[in-house]
């Protein structure tokens, strides 16, 4: 299905991933079967918490963002500018309170 947006056409794929998203998905999958298959038969580990190899400090941030700016999803440049203020204020509050 082709949609227009203003003068631009648009692919809309209602219900299902773009070509791109599910080759990175179909890569991620068998690339986390593989580690969990190495760590379970040649470290042992006991278990995997799959979820902390998702955890990264840009997602973390954006986390923030989204937080600072009402909890919104998507975010402007403005909200993130404001963003970046407070946490550097808030940072410093910090600093100074454990200083003390």
């Amino acid at each position: 299905m082709v949609g227009a947006v203003g003068s631009v056409a648009v692919k809309v794929l209602h219900g299902r991933l773009s070509n791109e998203t599910l080759v990175a998905l179909k890569h991620t999958v068998a690339t986390f079967v593989e580690l969990i298959k190495y760590l379970f038969g040649e470290l042992h580990v006991s278990y995997v918490l799959t979820g902390k190899f998702q955890t990264d400090c840009l997602e973390c941030r954006f986390s923030q963002y989204r937080q600072l700016s009402g909890a919104n999803y998507h975010v402007s440049v403005q909200e993130i500018k404001e963003s970046e203020k407070k946490l550097k204020v808030i940072s410093m509050l910090h600093v100074m309170s454990a200083s003390r």
